[in-house]
């Protein structure tokens, strides 16, 4: 909250009100895709107690029964099925946002890093300013790729992107921070426009 209400004050005081680009971001097969040298730095980091465990779990590959008789070792995955699996999903991330919000603001100044996120499971909403949102999915990809996940790209992106704000402040704002990577990387809603939301339509 207190990134988000140093956001918020500053767009208060551009003229015609605040405008704040709202990406609703959802990673690919996240569950599956998490290394687990990733799991376990996170698990380090924010939950130490759990990491003798994590660590004795991930003593050796999992093998993967196929279809066809054979196995595949797998050294990946928090899975949805494992009793432990929402939690190592939302370590990882959580250490990854920790991550995106301190390289932008070595990258790009005490600024860079000022956007809100709240997270359920892999489906994340981030708040910022528009201008920014360019190099916050250019470091979020790049420490997603870090941890084996992706948005993914082109026409299989799942994220959205869109304008909030007055309607005459959004109207004038222009499409300037929509640039070739955000057009790639989100599908760009009208702004202020409704959104699909875990199941519910929020506007």
């Amino acid at each position: 909250m207190v990134h988000f209400r140093g956001v918020l004050e500053e767009c208060l005081q551009q003229e015609g009100g605040p405008v704040l680009a709202c990406l609703d971001l959802d990673l690919k097969n996240a569950f599956p895709s998490f290394e687990w040298d990733s799991i376990e730095e996170a698990t380090k980091e924010y939950l130490p107690e759990l990491q003798a465990w994590t660590q004795w779990a991930h003593r050796e590959a999992a093998l993967v029964h196929l279809p066809g008789g054979g196995t595949l070792p797998v050294d990946r995955g928090a899975e949805q099925g494992d009793p432990l699996g929402s939690m190592q999903c939302g370590l990882v991330i959580a250490l990854t946002m920790d991550k995106v919000r301190k390289r932008l603001e070595r990258e790009c100044g005490e600024q860079g890093g000022a956007f809100a996120d709240a997270w359920f499971m892999d489906d994340g909403q981030v708040f910022l300013k528009p201008e920014l949102v360019d190099d916050f999915l250019r470091v979020l990809d790049e420490e997603l790729a870090k941890v084996g996940a992706t948005r993914g790209i082109g026409t299989d992106v799942k994220s959205v992107a869109r304008l909030v704000g007055p309607s005459e402040a959004v109207a004038s704002f222009g499409n300037s921070w929509a640039t070739e990577r955000v057009r790639a990387t989100v599908k760009l809603l009208g702004n202020n426009s409704t959104v699909h939301v875990l199941g519910v339509d929020v506007g």
